[in-house]
């Protein structure tokens, strides 16, 4: 199995963001694994649209049908390949293989499942935004640099120790 970096994806991630850093990584013949998050368990969204209302009986089931379309694994499959896979152009043509693994549950469960398999050269994701230290990182770049109309895209970057 070639060497993975997983690349764990939030709902409002931007795809575009995240390749320029795994271009700089990946190396041809290693797997980039996109991990998505199913998008049913324990949202909001997914209770507010299982609550049904219809002034006729063939009205709900037909809102119904449509929902049960809309998440399942099938539709959602497609949407992600859809976001992700025009993006990923690039690192297709340098001999990098590409990978889509919706999931449902803990990220930390998933990632721990990749690790037991082995190969895991790297995890990236994006930093996340709201912290109070890349707030105050973001502000100084912003008050002392020439550039103020670039923001950062921080990333986080997991590498996994084998031993030697």
């Amino acid at each position: 199995m070639p060497e993975q970096i997983l690349v764990p994806l939030k709902r409002h991630d931007e795809v575009e963001e995240v390749i320029p850093y795994i271009e700089d990584i990946a190396r041809p013949g290693m797997m980039v694994v996109f991990l998505m998050r199913y998008p049913v368990e324990g949202h909001l969204a997914w209770l507010r649209d299982h609550w049904i209302t219809a002034e006729s009986v063939s009205a709900a089931v037909l809102a119904g049908k449509y929902i049960l379309e809309n998440y399942s694994p099938g539709r959602q499959e497609q949407l992600a390949k859809q976001r992700l896979f025009p993006a990923c152009e690039t690192l297709r043509t340098s001999g990098v293989d590409i990978s889509l693994d919706l999931y449902a549950g803990r990220l930390k469960r998933v990632i721990r499942r990749y690790a037991r398999q082995g190969d895991v050269y790297l995890i990236m994701m994006a930093a996340s935004r709201s912290s109070a230290i890349m707030a105050l990182v973001q502000k100084a770049i912003y008050f002392w640099s020439p550039f103020r109309g670039q923001s950062l895209s921080p990333m986080l970057l997991l590498h996994l120790n084998r031993g030697a």
